[in-house]
């Protein structure tokens, strides 16, 4: 392995940009080879420089870029047809934001302090400009049998003055991936605080 990573400096120094470099070489390897003992083989078009006579085009090697500076935050990979070279580009991420910490009183399982990351709608919006939020956390029912929690409509139950937890979605839900978080806490103009489930 080329460069070990130092995780006290900036990313985009040289040794830790090399150790970028080689933990993504080694995950596409490493997909590679998972993907062709399920049947991703050279003539169902996987991605390979020699198919050893084996079938399907060759010469279509991935080609990865790490902390590509072509945009932020996200990633992407084109997939041409079999025999044309294949390019992720994998960009840099916005620093992580600062982290506050979390109080939970009740009940004593899981009473105690956690690490929390606040939203970004707002520099308004976090507690260090407003100050510390007490309140009873409910679940934020979207039905009356309590069984989802998107805020994909107005909730069911009382929310008011207390801290509704909002579940993020994974698993389906439809509006999850219609309706953005924003919204979602901006559509009910609710003076309550929002907890988002990650």
């Amino acid at each position: 392995m080329r460069g070990q990573p130092d995780y006290t400096v900036a990313p985009i120094t040289a040794g830790f940009q090399q150790f970028a470099l080689t933990n993504l070489f080694y995950w596409n390897n490493l997909v590679h080879d998972l993907t062709y003992n399920y049947g991703f083989t050279e003539p169902a078009g996987n991605f390979q420089n020699n198919n050893q006579g084996r079938g399907g085009a060759q010469g279509d090697y991935v080609i990865a870029d790490g902390q590509d500076a072509g945009g932020t935050n996200n990633a992407n990979m084109a997939t041409p047809a079999d025999g044309a070279r294949p390019r992720m580009q994998m960009y840099l991420w916005d620093p992580v934001r600062s982290v506050t910490t979390m109080t939970v009183n009740t009940p004593p399982v899981i009473a105690g302090s956690y690490n929390a990351v606040e939203g970004a709608f707002s520099p308004a919006n976090l507690l260090a400009n407003v100050g510390p939020v007490s309140a009873q956390v409910v679940w934020y029912n979207d039905d009356a049998a309590g069984n989802t929690h998107y805020a994909c409509n107005a909730p069911v139950n009382s929310v008011a003055g207390k801290i509704a937890l909002i579940s993020r979605g994974f698993g389906g839900a439809v509006c999850t991936a219609t309706v953005p978080f924003t919204t979602k806490v901006k559509m009910h103009r609710m003076p309550e605080r929002l907890l988002l489930l990650w």
